[in-house]
């Protein structure tokens, strides 16, 4: 699952560089009361072309739109489930592609840890599940390395810098960009390293 932020593209850049897995790439266009689905579009299309070159990978997407939603929906059970509904549609595609595992990108502050996981990962199998289906996908939490670890790695290969990390990116009609807002906890995270 890949949002395009500086974890999830350091992971999936370590992947494509040190394994020889099959990689499947899923973003979500996350529509919320935060606003950031623009900014990772954006580090999603900049970031593609340079990781493809690294070596090819497959890569799907879809939207979801939760801008109407009182307050933020928890977004990793959306990821979860997300995980499962495109491993249900690959298992009965044609491709044929069978998806063995998945991960996220997360680093050693943000504190995902394994009983949120155990108790998490049935949003995957709920939307996963088929009749007759032998076995789920399995989870695999990626090594956790430290926030300036993946940035001094994702500098390292040129991708930092097409990142995005703020949780609500300011517009700047202007530029046509979108600015960190240098107060949610991950803009603080990054201006700490």
């Amino acid at each position: 699952m890949w949002s395009g932020g500086i974890d999830s593209t350091y992971v999936l850049a370590k992947m494509l560089r040190e394994t020889n897995h099959n990689i499947f790439a899923h973003h979500i266009y996350l529509k919320n009361v935060e606003r950031r689905d623009v900014a990772e579009a954006w580090a999603i299309q900049k970031l593609g072309d340079k990781l493809n070159k690294i070596r090819p990978f497959k890569f799907t997407f879809n939207h979801i739109d939760d801008s109407q939603m009182p307050t933020m929906v928890y977004d990793m059970a959306r990821v979860c489930f997300e995980a499962g509904a495109v491993s249900k549609a690959i298992y009965h595609s044609p491709m044929a592609l069978n998806i063995d595992k998945w991960t996220i990108g997360t680093h050693e502050k943000e504190g995902h840890n394994w009983e949120r996981w155990e108790f998490i990962k049935h949003a995957t199998r709920a939307a996963e599940w088929t009749k007759g289906r032998e076995r789920f996908i399995e989870f695999e939490l990626p090594e956790m390395v430290t926030k300036k670890e993946e940035m001094r790695y994702l500098k390292e290969y040129g991708l930092l810098d097409d990142c995005w990390y703020c949780r609500t990116p300011i517009p700047d009609v202007e530029l046509k960009i979108y600015k960190p807002c240098g107060v949610c906890k991950t803009c603080h995270e990054v201006k700490e390293v």
